[in-house]
C-alpha cells in the first residue's frame, strides 16, 4: 500500500542547519585555539627580551620565526635536559631526573638558565645536547636558537656543525628554512664585526647543514 502523506520537506533542511552550527563552531574553536598560540608566543618573546643582553628589530622578527616554527615541537619519549645533564655527571638517579623532564612546553627551558635550577649540580647547557638524542635535540633546539640571539653562547655553532648532533633531527620544511634564516643572521652579524674567527666557524655550520637538509636555503 502507497503511503500518500505529504512529504515533511523540513526534515531534509535540517541538516543545512546543523551544518551552519558545526561550521560557526569550527570557526570559534580556531577563535580560540589561535589566541592561546598567540598568548604562548607573547609569553615566550617576554621571556627571550627579559634576559636578552643585546635586541633590536632584526632579532626580535627572527625570534618570532623560530618560535612559531617550533610551536608545536614536543619531547614526546625522548631524552631532555634534565636526563641528559644527569648521563653528563653518570648520575645514577638519572631515570628520576628524567621523570622532572619538561616534555610538551620548550620554553620552560629557555628561562631555566636564569632561573634556581633544581638540578643538584651546574645546569650546562652547552653540553646537554650532546647527551641528549634526536627528540631532545629538536625540542631544545628553538632554546639553544633563542639563547645565541639573546648573546649567549652555548656552543650552538658547534652542535650544528656535528653530524653527530644533527644526523636524524627531524626537521619540517619550515624549521629547515627558519634555521637557514637563523645561521645567515649570526655569519652576518659576525661579518659585521670582522670577527673572522667566529665567522670562520658559522661558514661550517653554513656548509654542514647545507648537505644535511634539502630544504636549508632561503624560502
Amino acid at each position: 500500500m502507497t503511503d500518500s502523506r505529504p512529504i515533511e520537506w523540513g526534515f531534509f533542511r535540517q541538516p543545512e542547519k546543523y551544518f551552519q552550527y558545526e561550521k560557526q563552531e569550527k570557526s570559534m574553536r580556531n577563535k580560540k585555539k589561535q589566541a592561546i598560540r598567540q598568548n604562548r608566543i607573547d609569553s615566550i618573546m617576554q621571556i627571550v627580551r627579559h634576559h636578552a643582553q643585546i635586541w633590536d628589530t632584526e632579532r626580535e622578527i627572527l625570534a618570532h620565526k623560530i618560535i612559531d616554527a617550533f610551536y608545536d615541537t614536543q619531547l614526546g619519549n625522548g631524552i631532555g635536559f634534565y636526563e641528559a645533564n644527569a648521563h653528563d655527571d653518570y648520575s645514577p638517579d638519572w631515570q628520576m631526573w628524567r621523570s622532572k623532564d619538561e616534555r610538551i612546553y620548550w620554553e620552560k627551558i629557555l628561562a631555566m638558565v636564569n632561573q634556581n635550577c633544581p638540578y643538584p649540580q651546574q645546569f650546562h647547557p652547552m653540553s646537554a645536547f650532546t647527551f641528549m638524542d634526536n627528540l631532545g635535540r629538536h625540542f631544545a633546539l628553538p632554546c639553544y636558537l633563542l639563547w645565541e640571539l639573546q648573546g649567549r653562547d652555548y656552543f650552538t655553532c658547534y652542535h650544528l656543525a656535528s653530524a653527530y648532533s644533527t644526523n636524524d633531527l627531524p626537521l619540517n620544511k619550515t624549521q629547515q628554512i627558519v634555521l637557514f634564516e637563523f645561521v645567515q643572521f649570526m655569519s652576518h652579524l659576525y661579518q659585521q664585526n670582522a670577527d673572522d674567527v667566529n665567522l670562520a666557524e658559522w661558514d661550517k655550520v653554513h656548509a654542514h647543514l647545507s648537505k644535511q637538509f634539502m630544504y636549508f636555503q632561503a624560502a
